[in-house]
């Protein structure tokens, strides 16, 4: 399983299923968001955090992870911002 994960402006994390028809819902939510990359939970083994995903998963169409959570599950530190390549989310 694969999933797109996006920043929001405020730095939270949103990550949905890959190709997910949520994004024109979670971007109307949320406004722009800069998409990130697409990961698998093998890339970045944290059960913790994986075990959350799925469960919130279960219930919406996608998740919201605090910035700190969002960069330990994407293996960043503090400074690597994802400022390099981002690009914008948009509908349609």
């Amino acid at each position: 399983m694969k999933f797109d994960v996006y920043i929001r402006q405020d730095g939270c994390y949103v990550l949905m299923l890959q190709g997910s028809a949520a994004l024109a819902g979670v971007l109307a939510m949320y406004g722009p968001m800069d998409f990130c990359e697409t990961i698998s939970e093998a890339q970045y083994p944290l059960p913790a955090i994986w075990a959350t995903v799925h469960n919130e998963l279960a219930r919406y169409d996608h998740v919201v992870l605090p910035e700190a959570i969002g960069k330990r599950l994407m293996g960043l530190d503090c400074e690597d911002d994802h400022s390099e390549g981002a690009r914008a989310a948009h509908a349609g």
